[in-house]
């Protein structure tokens, strides 16, 4: 459901970006997100699980495709290319980082505390992404 959902927003991406600015965007998506997490630890019902887990695939299917469109628009002239390695590799050290700590975690403080804290990660995000650079 989350991939299906990441499908899908991208489709319509570019009409949400040219109606809004990317980074109010980025923004809603984190937060939206961060709202979704919350419950995602104490649902059982797996339709349930699914609607949380393709609302969860739209709100972060807009962070890849924004955040590299960010970077690059960003970037100093000549340097856009290392801007966005830069940015890959710190998105490849979280993709390794998030499930090491999050599986070193949860047999000590649980499973929904993991998604609280992806929830407040996120909230962090959203207003970071607010914020002039």
């Amino acid at each position: 459901m989350f991939a299906v959902a990441t499908f899908v927003v991208r489709t319509v991406l570019a009409r949400i970006t040219g109606r809004f600015r990317i980074e109010r965007v980025l923004r809603a998506a984190a937060l939206c997100g961060a709202a979704l997490f919350v419950p995602f630890a104490l649902v059982e019902h797996v339709p349930v699980l699914f609607a949380l887990s393709f609302g969860i695939g739209l709100a972060l299917g807009c962070s890849q495709p924004l955040t590299l469109n960010l970077a690059y628009n960003h970037s100093p002239a000549g340097r856009s290319g290392e801007v966005a390695g830069l940015r890959l590799t710190i998105n490849n050290i979280t993709h390794i980082g998030v499930p090491v700590a999050s599986g070193a975690l949860a047999p000590a403080i649980g499973v929904a505390p993991v998604f609280w804290v992806c929830s407040v990660l996120l909230v962090a995000s959203g207003w970071l992404s607010g914020t002039k650079a």
